[in-house]
Formats: structure tokens, sequence, C-alpha cells
């Protein structure tokens, strides 16, 4: 969502109607665009949304049966409000199956929004998630240049991704018959595509990128506008120093163990190093803080990028191409599959390196950022791609693929 809040602001000042259908927590970041919120209840991150699957038939990746929970949860409350509503365009994210159904059901023209890497006949991002590193990526851990640092591995994923997604399609087929929609299967849902789709990363980072069909995939880049900070951050402490800045994401930040690794590799160095823990830590489970560091539950990024010399991080796509917009390179440390695929493309492009997060120890990670923070390479390519970011065009290009996309559906709409 944080990707399209732009986009919907410059929607908004253009004097288009915008609704959102999100969740509670997420209300005021939605008003403050001017666009209107509607609510529901969600399951997402609780147990029951695979409360009937038996361990035994779990595959490693239990997201299509969170997904499907969530569509099975959702679209009873939303459908007939958003009939209501009688909307021109829907707009949707990839991870949203009830939005597809309700598009369908509705005959409602679509427009898709990735916030990662695309996915058409050419390329899709789904074989490298289901075997592995995928075509001739490097592994996790490794540098094409230099070679791997010491202790790295591969991190796999095996052809488990794709188990889940076959495993939903009853409950897939259900829904749509439900709300009388075209049905589609799992896999089609999470790696298909519409007429028109809005990417958040720049062409240049898209593997083929250029291969893609132009009017209907719309490389955009980030959608990088100032947030509001009320966290007093100190900001001026960063200021001429060789600043690292560490983030886990908001997601799967509960990780004392990896925060205390992080003090133990870092906290004789003479850099300034900010960390970031979320909320989830129990704050006694961590070691003293070094003097070397600043340490907060949440941190205004954007800020602290613009002061920052490497960014370690889990390789979420918005964090990545946050870091890109700033020309700050990258080591990474992702955790799950989407993750494995940025970490790859970054070693790929030069913009930095990787590690395996089941491997990691002090002295690896101590000798892959100090060696990162004096490679010129990687702060060359990553102002190279820092040109290539800020050129696509962000949220106006998106908003101008939007409103020309309803044009073209006005036109080619039958006439009463």
């Amino acid at each position: 969502m944080n990707a399209t809040l732009a986009v919907a602001q410059e929607l908004v000042q253009r004097g288009e109607r915008v609704i959102y259908y999100m969740t509670e927590e997420f209300r005021a970041a939605i008003e403050a665009t001017g666009a209107t919120f509607r609510g529901y209840e969600s399951q997402m991150g609780r147990l029951g949304s695979i409360s009937n699957v038996s361990p035994e038939s779990m595959p490693q990746n239990p997201l299509p049966f969170a997904l499907i929970g969530e569509s099975e949860t959702v679209l009873p409350q939303v459908f007939e409000r958003i009939r209501a509503d009688q909307p021109d365009l829907i707009l949707y994210d990839t991870m949203s199956f009830w939005a597809k159904i309700v598009t369908r059901a509705l005959h409602v023209p679509a427009i898709l929004t990735r916030p990662t890497f695309a996915s058409d006949g050419q390329f899709n991002p789904g074989r490298m998630m289901g075997t592995g590193t995928g075509g001739n990526w490097p592994a996790i851990g490794t540098n094409p240049a230099a070679g791997a640092p010491p202790g790295a591995a591969a991190g796999t994923n095996g052809p488990d991704f794709f188990a889940g997604f076959r495993q939903i399609d009853g409950r897939l087929a259900e829904l749509c018959r439900t709300y009388a929609a075209e049905p589609f299967t799992g896999l089609e849902a999470f790696f298909g595509n519409e007429a028109l789709n809005i990417v958040f990363i720049p062409k240049d980072f898209q593997p083929g990128g250029d291969k893609f069909d132009a009017q209907r995939f719309v490389f955009v880049g980030p959608s990088i506008q100032p947030r509001p900070d009320n966290s007093h951050f100190p900001v001026e402490q960063l200021k001429g120093r060789t600043t690292l800045y560490i983030s886990m994401g908001t997601v799967f930040n509960n990780q004392a163990a990896f925060y205390n690794l992080c003090f133990a590799a870092f906290k004789d160095e003479p850099w300034q190093v900010v960390l970031s823990i979320g909320k989830q830590v129990d704050p006694t489970t961590l070691d003293p803080i070094p003097a070397n560091f600043i340490v907060r539950p949440q941190v205004p990024q954007l800020e602290v990028l613009q002061y920052t010399s490497l960014f370690v991080t889990h390789c979420g796509m918005n964090s990545t191409m946050e870091s890109l917009y700033y020309g700050v390179p990258l080591v990474g440390l992702p955790q799950q599959p989407e993750q494995m695929m940025t970490a790859r493309r970054i070693q790929e492009l030069g913009l930095g390196t990787a590690l395996d997060m089941n491997t990691l120890t002090v002295e690896q990670l101590h000798a892959t950022v100090k060696a990162a923070l004096s490679n010129t390479d990687y702060r060359t390519n990553a102002l190279e791609m820092q040109q290539h970011v800020r050129n696509a065009g962000g949220y106006k290009r998106a908003a101008d693929a939007i409103v020309n996309f309803a044009q073209r559906q006005r036109q080619a709409a039958p006439q009463a």
C-alpha cells in the first residue's frame, strides 16, 4: 500500500475520486492523501487463516493459505459496498486475491500494482522463487566479481513454493463460483498480470525490463514523497560521518539475536550505526547498546538514508528502492523468496552484496560490511542506478498511466 499513497494523492489533486479498502491501522495515512477510507476486518497474520490445513499437508510456503483465508474473510464484507461505489477502475495488489475476484464479478477494468518484479511470458519471478538461484543469478552470499565472503552459503527455496498455490485452487474456484466470477488459479493470481500493470521499480532494475510490452507494463520506480516524522531523530549526528544503517523491515523484525550480533560486529568501529529494531523485540533480550549505535523502534528511513554510507537490509523492495533513490549501496540479508530475488539482483548489478542469514557470524558480517564500505564500484553503480530510479517518473507517471487507461476504457466501452 505504501507505494500507492503518493499516486492516490496525485489523483485526488487532479480531481479524481479515490477509495481505499484497507484495515483500520492505515486509515490516517490514506485519509491524509484526500482519498476515502473504507475499512474491513482482516485475519492476515492470524493462525486462523491456515487453521484448516493439517501440519502434514502444509508446504514450506504458508502464504497461499493466508491469502485464500483472507479472501474468504474479506469478500463478504466488501463486495456489495464496492458494487455500490460503481468504480470506473479497480487497482489491486498481486497479494489481493479477493480484489481480483471483485474485478471479474463486477466486470470493472483492472490495473495491477506491483511493488516488486513484474511477470510476463518471458520473465517469471516464480521460477526463481521455486528453483533456488534461478538461471544464472548468483547465489546468496556470492559476489560475481570478488567471490563469496567467508562462510557464505546459497539459499534455496525448492519447488514447494508452488505446492501451496496448487492446494488452494479448489477453495479459490469455490469463491469464484459464489461471486459469479471467471475462475483463475492461485498461480495465475500471484504471477499473472492485467491489461495495465504499474510496477514500482525502474525498468533497469527489472530483469529483462527492455523486453516488456511498454503499453501494458509501466515501470515508474518508487513513489517517494516526504513522510511526516515526529520521532525527533538526531539526524545531525549522521552528518559528515561514515554511517551504517541497519533495518530488517516492519514484519520479520523480532530478531534480538541478530541485533546482538550487530552490536558485537560493529561496536569497535568509528562509524555511526543506526539500528531500527521494530516494536516486537523484548528490550531485556538485547545486550548493552554500544556508544556508537543509535537504536530506535522506528527510524525516519528517508531522512536517514540521505546520510547513509551503507544499508544493511532485509531486501524488501520498498527499502531497496528507497536506498537506491539516495544512491546508497546495500548488504542484503533476505529472509523469504521475494527478498532473495531482490538480493540476487543487487549482486548481479553490482549494487552491493548479500549474506545467508542462516549461517551469519559476527566475523562474517563485520568483514563483509567493512569490505562493502570500501568498495568504490558499489557506490558508483548505486549512483548510476539512482539516476534510473529518479528518472522513472514515480507517482506522477503512475497517475498519468491510470488516467490515460481510464480514457481508453471509456472510449472502448459500448455506447448506450
